[in-house]
C-alpha cells in the first residue's frame, strides 16, 4: 500500500490538497459508514485498488477519484464475482443505460 500526501502535514488535521493511494488488494468492513470517510476535506483524490472486496462482492481494478466536489468511481466486476455473490442467477446480461449507471437484466432460480 502507498498513500502519499501533500502538504502531508495537513493529514494531522484531516485535510490534504492532494491524495494518492495506490493498494493491490483492499477487503471492506460491510459494516463501514461512507460518512466515516474524511473525502470531504481532500481537494484532490486518486485512488486504485487492484482488487477490492466488499462485502459479497469482489470489484477488479477500482478507481476513485475526486476533484473539488466531485467524485468519480469506476470498477470492473465478472460475472463470476456475481455469480458469486448471488449464487442463484443463471444468466446475466448488461442492458442499455444513462451515463454513470449500470443496469443488468437477467434470470434466476430460486430453490424452496
Amino acid at each position: 500500500m502507498r498513500v502519499d500526501a501533500f502538504p502531508a502535514i495537513e493529514l494531522l488535521w484531516h485535510h490534504a490538497d492532494r491524495v494518492v493511494v495506490r493498494m493491490a488488494s483492499f477487503s471492506s468492513d460491510p459494516g463501514t459508514s461512507p460518512a466515516c470517510w474524511p473525502g470531504g476535506d481532500v481537494g484532490t483524490l486518486d485512488a486504485r485498488v487492484g482488487e477490492l472486496n466488499a462485502g459479497l462482492l469482489t470489484f477488479h481494478d477500482a478507481t476513485l477519484s475526486k476533484r473539488g466536489d466531485q467524485l468519480i468511481g469506476r470498477a470492473t466486476v465478472t460475472a463470476a464475482d456475481l455469480r458469486a455473490a448471488l449464487p442463484i442467477l443463471q444468466s446475466l446480461t448488461p442492458v442499455a443505460t444513462d451515463a454513470g449507471g449500470l443496469t443488468l437484466q437477467g434470470t434466476a432460480t430460486c430453490w424452496a
